[in-house]
């Protein structure tokens, strides 16, 4: 979903009397610090009414000490578990994924999805694919324009988008996370079931059971742990 972000800043009236936008998870340069920094910078230059928060780490961490904390908040490091409580405890406006290369499943965004808390991501990969499909959000267009991203949050937050905004945050709210993963996992079955191959094990079939097994496995998550696919 994309939001339309030409109208000038100054004239938008917003829901909230501050944007508060979270980044989650492990933020180096491959994940989008370096856009970040730049948000921020011009965050503060235009003096628009948004506050960063940065759930989880960040590298280089020293290029944060520059800013006051009405700015930006760092919050470090934390379990997984917890992530629902970090979330509710800042209370963002706004969840936003700068990495500006595509990428996978992304656990995370099952993490925070159930918050409630609309996603601002980049329009590649299976984030972007996974908040569009489940109508949790929006993407936008050019990770290098900064304006124009900072102008969309201030869009999506507008009283003339709450509808779109309620919605989403309403999708998110409604996330069924297993539901999401078995229809992944059938998919891959399908995909892997298809191979053709000359190994010794090529006989193993390959089930729902099995991969859900391996994901709980390599990332167990409560929501998943009791749970049986059809094989």
């Amino acid at each position: 979903i994309k939001a339309s972000s030409h109208t000038k800043i100054k004239k938008q009236k917003n829901i909230f009397n501050t944007i508060k936008v979270a980044v989650i998870g492990g933020i180096g340069q491959a994940k989008g610090a370096d856009i970040i920094l730049k948000l921020v910078d011009l965050t503060r230059t235009k003096n628009l009414p948004i506050e960063w928060i940065i759930i989880g780490s960040f590298s280089p961490r020293n290029k944060l000490k520059t800013y006051p904390e009405k700015l930006l908040k760092i919050h470090g490091k934390y379990h997984y578990k917890d992530l629902p409580n970090i979330i509710n405890e800042y209370d963002p406006s706004l969840i936003f994924y700068p990495g500006p290369k595509p990428e996978n499943y992304c656990y995370t965004l099952s993490e925070a999805m159930p918050s409630g808390v609309p996603f601002l991501v980049n329009p590649h990969g299976a984030v972007a694919e996974r908040v569009i499909e489940n109508k949790a959000g929006w993407t936008f267009e050019d990770i290098n324009n900064v304006d124009e991203i900072l102008k969309q949050i201030i869009f999506i937050t507008s009283s003339e988008n709450k509808n779109s905004y309620d919605a989403s945050s309403s999708n998110c709210l409604n996330y069924d996370g297993l539901t999401e993963l078995e229809n992944m996992l059938g998919k891959l079955t399908k995909i892997y079931s298809n191979i053709s191959t000359n190994y010794q094990y090529s006989s193993t079939q390959f089930t729902n059971q099995r991969a859900l097994d391996s994901f709980k496995q390599n990332r167990p998550v409560s929501n998943y742990e009791d749970s049986h696919l059809p094989e």
